[in-house]
């Protein structure tokens, strides 16, 4: 090798590491020791960022630029974690999570008028228009705003899948609530969906059936599919328009939501609004 191609090969290498940085491994569990799987950890808003995978394991890359950024481990269910980068890679890389109590709301019944509601609209399943999820990464999330006029009690959501080009997958469905500037996870509970081999279909998830049940909310709301399945790679196709309500993306876990510059996918909510 020509002392030329040494430097050239020196300096390829200096900007991989200095890009994708070093490589850290763990395993997050419970109090108890159980392994948690599907849990979020990444650079606060840095598009830096994973999920563990069925027995808690994980891997992430972090370079050395982010050392004094924050990173965020959180799982629904559980205390969320936040510390320095730089504290996170001196270790240890096994972490452990705190049960965290949900208080339950007082509601008071009072006969009025109600009314179903449907937010977001039915496109055509065969029709040209199509929204691609395209090998995503772990914890790429994207979903639907849908406006909230009044307090909406939610049931249902389905979604309109043209097509799994791959082998039946698991996404997790995530439902965050407008909080001033930020969303805010509502569901407090894990929602899970297969999306199976094929298509056209709509999937629909009745709330009534997940931890969850239905539940209340009162501002607009985003409705997101995030992927967690870390052994499919593979393209999904959803039917879509090029107007409606806005499209969401979040590139990795703990990342930041950016608005879509148009177009829309197939997410409907089916609910009960007071008159």
């Amino acid at each position: 090798m020509t002392k030329r191609n040494l430097i050239l090969t020196t300096l390829l290498l200096l900007s991989y590491c200095l890009g994708y940085g070093q490589s850290y491994s763990g395993t997050i569990q419970d109090s108890k020791g159980v392994a948690v799987p599907y849990v979020n950890i990444g650079v606060v808003g840095k598009r830096i960022g994973t999920v563990s995978d069925t027995n808690g394991e994980y891997t992430l890359a972090i370079g050395k630029q982010y050392d004094n950024d924050t990173i965020r481990i959180s799982s629904l269910g559980y205390e969320a974690i936040s510390m320095q980068v730089g504290q996170f890679k001196e270790g240890p890389h096994d972490i452990t999570l705190q049960n965290k109590d949900f208080g339950i709301d007082e509601i008071v019944v009072t006969p009025r008028e109600t009314k179903e509601v449907r937010l977001g609209k039915f496109h055509n399943l065969d029709g040209n228009v199509t929204g691609s999820y395209n090998n995503p990464e772990m914890g790429h999330e994207r979903g639907v705003r849908l406006n909230i006029k009044r307090s909406t009690l939610l049931r249902n959501i389905t979604f309109q899948v043209k097509k799994n080009h791959g082998e039946q997958v698991l996404v997790r469905v995530n439902v965050y609530e407008e909080d001033g500037d930020n969303w805010r996870q509502k569901n407090h509970k894990p929602i899970y969906m297969q999306i199976p081999k094929g298509g056209p279909r709509n999937i629909k998830i009745e709330l009534k059936n997940t931890e969850n049940g239905a539940f209340v909310v009162d501002d607009d709301i985003l409705v997101a599919i995030e992927w967690i399945d870390k052994e499919s790679k593979q393209d999904i196709d959803f039917a879509a328009a090029l107007l409606g309500d806005r499209l969401y993306v979040r590139d990795r876990s703990q990342d930041v939501w950016e608005k879509f510059p148009i177009g829309t996918i197939g997410i409907i909510v089916d609910g009960i609004q007071e008159r």
